[in-house]
């Protein structure tokens, strides 16, 4: 087993007790790009401002991990001075799965268009580092073109959803006062 092997067991041990999922369940997404820590800082800042909650977090991540959650979904994110990484459960619905990863490359875009407004950073060829453990525990590595996650139109897309899932609960609370004055008024009949 090579020192990189041993490395990433000990992460995604880690990293899988606090998303609460198996070792072989996780995958982490890495964006290979020279980071600094105050672009971290912007990037968290912005994300616990959406809304999300960012909890600082310890363990074999190779760098500061922070785990990023909302009411349905979390992830880690791990700051490097080579780039992000992502850590995630590969086996979430595709709305939890693609939903605070494309929130989190937004606002990484973001934080990076803004220290270099003549870069296009996720328009390029290098794509998205992606890793997991197959069932023997051996590294599996790809690369994913970074149009796999059409950060733009996921995030807006779930705004949408988020804003579909809202308008669903009022209509469900209206039913449920409609349901209730009908259930009285049967009753008040009955007598």
């Amino acid at each position: 087993m090579d020192y990189r092997q041993k490395d990433f067991l000990a992460k995604f041990k880690d990293a899988s007790k606090y998303l609460g999922i198996s070792q072989n369940e996780l995958i982490s997404l890495k964006i290979r790009e020279n980071s600094n820590h105050q672009e971290y800082k912007v990037l968290l800042d912005d994300l616990e401002k959406s809304g999300l909650s960012i909890t600082p977090i310890d363990g074999s991540l190779q760098g500061n991990g922070y785990l990023v959650a909302d009411s349905d979904s979390k992830v880690i994110i791990v700051e490097h001075e080579t780039g992000l990484e992502i850590l995630l459960s590969d086996l979430g619905s595709i709305a939890s799965l693609l939903s605070l990863p494309a929130a989190i490359l937004f606002y990484w875009e973001k934080t990076k268009s803004v220290r270099d407004r003549f870069m296009h950073r996720f328009n390029d060829d290098r794509g998205i580092e992606s890793r997991k453990l197959d069932n023997k525990g051996q590294l599996i590595e790809e690369i994913l073109p970074r149009s796999y996650f059409q950060m733009k139109a996921l995030f807006n897309a779930n705004n949408e959803i988020s804003q579909l899932k809202n308008e669903v609960k009022n209509l469900n609370s209206r039913l449920d006062l409609l349901e209730k004055k009908i259930s009285k008024q049967t009753k008040k009949v009955k007598k």
